[in-house]
């Protein structure tokens, strides 16, 4: 009996953890980024899901400024990405009227005026025209681009055209493509089932994401008072996972990676890579150089996921051998 006891100990009955993989330190760009003084602390972007679009400031072709306001707006509407705030609404608050740059402390007012978390400006800049993105949090630029007037055409037939290039860009430009809920019947923003970890994500009811395909969980920090899309921010990647599941504007994602589940919460910006890259072919504007992603990506230290039924079975499979061994002990005796 007591060699019995000795070789039990000798087996142990917890097995040791698995050592963890190497954390990753992946830089996918080199970029230095500074931090302005004007920005005290790195603040970390929320999802833009509300927007206030203004009307055009071009005096001179009002008439073809209203036409391009309601055409970029139904295009933001209909991308079924953000809610947009209405004419009526923006009449009532006062505050619907052209606009051209608009300083940080008017952005954050003109923001909480609307319940915004971006407002938008279209202006004329010279030769060319120009649309700002401001965050609604900070007051500082989302994204911004110009784009010239073609000389050898009247300036009145370019307005529409020019805007909605430049609204597209916007959406190209948006570092992520959907955003992590919590399914009311869980309740909860990441579950278990069976070995694996999952959580949903909305994409929006046009986004083409298929099963298999890579996500990421991000996290966008502003360094500077450049534009946050546009070199002003650093990206995290917090986790990485695989949809297993689409279904109307939602898909399931099997979490594969993470550097801490417990971040991963309702509302935590997704990247989808698949799909960044259709909308940056079908909208974005050509330039030479230019990356799909202008901002510091920094990959966090991740471990493969573990459930608590994964975590217990190492403890199961130990006992079972222990107590397989007793029993041919015994039997022996």
């Amino acid at each position: 009996m007591i060699m019995l006891l000795s070789i039990i100990m000798s087996l142990g009955i917890a097995q040791e953890p698995t050592t963890p993989p190497p954390p990753i330190d992946t830089t996918y760009t080199t970029k230095k980024i500074e931090i302005n003084d004007d920005v005290e602390a790195p603040v970390t972007h929320q999802i833009v899901r509300r927007l206030a679009l203004f009307p055009l400031a071009i005096d001179e072709y009002k008439k073809e400024a209203d036409a391009a306001w309601w055409g970029i707006r139904e295009f933001f509407a209909n991308s079924q990405r953000f809610l947009v705030a209405t004419k009526r609404l923006m009449s009532q608050k006062d505050v619907f009227q052209p606009r051209k740059a608009i300083v940080p402390t008017d952005v954050i007012l003109l923001a909480k005026v609307l319940d915004a978390d971006c407002i938008i400006s279209t202006f004329v800049n010279k030769n060319s025209l120009k649309m700002i993105a401001y965050d609604g949090d900070d007051g500082f630029p989302l994204w911004e681009k110009s784009l010239p007037f073609n000389a050898s055409l009247p300036v009145e037939k370019q307005v529409e055209s020019l805007s909605m290039k430049l609204a597209k860009d916007f959406i190209a430009s948006l570092p992520y493509q959907g955003f992590q809920i919590v399914d009311p019947l869980i309740g909860k923003p990441v579950y278990e089932e069976g070995d694996v970890n999952l959580a949903k994500v909305d994409i929006g009811a046009k986004a083409q994401a298929q099963v298999g395909e890579q996500v990421q969980w991000i996290t966008i920090e502003r360094q500077s008072s450049a534009p946050l899309f546009q070199g002003g921010g650093l990206v995290r990647v917090l986790a990485e996972g695989e949809i297993i599941k689409t279904e109307n504007q939602t898909v399931l994602v099997e979490i594969k990676r993470v550097n801490d589940v417990k971040q991963l919460i309702e509302k935590s910006l997704v990247s989808i890579p698949s799909e960044s890259a259709r909308l940056h072919t079908l909208y974005a504007i050509e330039e030479p150089g230019r990356p799909k992603i202008s901002t510091l990506m920094l990959a966090q230290p991740m471990h493969p996921t573990e459930t608590k039924s994964s975590q217990a079975r190492p403890l199961l499979t130990s006992l079972a051998s222990v107590a397989g061994l007793v029993a041919l002990i015994l039997l022996a005796f």
